[in-house]
C-alpha cells in the first residue's frame, strides 16, 4: 500500500475510490464526458482500462437457482485451506479450473473436474525453465505450425492423457486462441495429480437437482462445493457500446492501446487483448502505444493554437 501511495503523489495521479464508470459521451470543448456514480468528469483523453476478465459468468444450467449447496464463480475463490478434506466440483478443466484445481489438490482437497472441451495444457516450466519464451516465439508463427508444436510439446511432456479422461484438444492451442481469445491451460500440479489417481475429470453438468450435480452421463454427485471456472465478459456494453467501437464480441475494434478508432478520436483501451504468453506482457505495450498517440496529438494541438 506504501509503494501504491508513493506511486500516485510521484506521479500526480488524482485517484477517486468508491467510483465507478457508468458511461462516456462525447463531452463538447473537451473530448469526453465522463459518467460515474459520483458525478460527471470532463477529459481530453479517456484510456478504459476495466481489463479483459471484468464480468464474471455462472453457467445456465437448469435448476442452479434452486441448487441447495455451495456454489461460486472463480472469482471468488481466495484460499484453499477452507477446502481441505472437503469433497469439491470444478466446473470448466480452461486455465482457471486446473490452476484452482491444483491449489486444492495440494491443500488436501478432493476435487473433480466437469470438462465439456478437453485443452491444451502446458507445464509452468518444463527442464528447469519456463515456457513463456516458446509461447512468445509461437505467437509470430502460422497457427498451423504453433498447433503441431504445440502438440507435439505436450506429447513430450504429458504423454497421452486420454487414458486419464483427457483426449487430445479439437484445436491447436494457437488456432483455439486466435478464434476465440481462450487460452492454453497451465498446469502446476494438477497432472501430476491426474496420473496418481488424487483426482478425476467428469462430464459435462445438465442440471441441478437439490442439493445433487446431474451429469449429463447420469453420474449424480453432491459436492461440499461448487466452483465454476466458466470465464467472464468485457461488460463494456454499458459503457462505450453507443460509440460504435466495439466488435461483436465485446472487445473494442482497436484494442491494441492505439491508434484510436475513428469515430472515437482520443478514447483508447487497455488490457483487453493478450496471447498465449500472456496478457501482462501485452499492456505496458499498449500503454506506452496510448502515451505516445496522446503527447502526439498534444504537439500537434500546441502547434495550431
Amino acid at each position: 500500500m506504501e509503494y501504491l501511495e508513493a506511486y500516485a503523489d510521484h506521479h500526480r495521479l488524482q485517484v477517486r475510490f468508491d467510483t465507478s464508470l457508468e458511461r462516456v459521451d462525447h463531452g463538447g470543448d473537451r473530448a469526453w464526458r465522463l459518467e460515474t456514480t459520483t458525478g460527471p468528469l470532463l477529459a481530453d483523453y479517456a484510456v478504459v482500462a476495466t481489463g479483459y476478465d471484468a464480468v464474471p459468468t455462472l453457467p445456465e444450467v437448469a435448476g442452479r437457482d434452486a441448487y441447495t449447496g455451495e456454489l461460486i464463480h472463480a472469482v471468488e475463490f481466495r484460499d484453499p485451506e477452507p477446502y481441505r478434506g472437503r469433497q469439491v466440483l470444478i466446473v470448466g478443466a480452461g486455465n482457471t479450473g486446473v490452476d484452482i484445481a491444483g491449489h486444492l489438490i495440494a491443500a488436501g482437497a478432493q476435487v473433480s473436474i466437469s470438462m465439456r472441451t478437453p485443452p491444451n495444457i502446458f507445464p509452468r516450466d518444463w527442464l528447469g525453465l519456463p515456457l513463456q519464451a516458446s509461447a512468445i516465439v509461437t505467437d509470430r508463427l502460422p497457427a498451423k505450425i504453433g498447433d503441431v508444436g504445440g502438440f507435439l510439446l505436450q506429447r513430450r511432456i504429458f504423454g497421452d492423457l486420454s487414458a486419464y479422461g483427457i483426449p487430445r484438444a479439437p484445436e491447436g492451442f494457437q488456432t483455439k486462441f486466435r478464434r476465440s481469445l481462450v487460452g492454453a491451460a497451465v498446469d502446476d500440479g494438477f497432472v501430476d495429480a491426474l496420473k496418481a489417481g488424487r483426482t478425476r475429470v467428469v462430464a459435462p453438468v445438465e442440471r441441478f437437482d437439490g442439493s445433487e450435480v446431474v451429469l449429463v452421463d447420469d453420474t449424480r454427485l453432491r459436492p461440499d462445493a461448487i466452483i465454476c471456472a466458466t470465464g467472464y465478459r468485457r461488460g463494456l456494453e454499458p459503457i462505450v457500446g453507443h460509440l460504435g467501437v466495439l466488435r461483436r464480441d465485446g472487445i473494442p475494434v482497436h484494442y491494441g492501446g492505439a491508434p484510436e478508432h475513428p469515430a472515437a478520436p482520443r478514447l483508447y483501451f487497455s488490457g483487453f487483448w493478450g496471447s498465449n504468453a500472456g496478457q501482462i506482457r501485452q499492456m505496458p505495450i499498449h500503454a506506452r502505444r496510448i502515451a505516445r498517440a496522446a503527447a502526439r496529438d498534444r504537439r500537434r494541438s500546441a502547434s495550431r493554437r
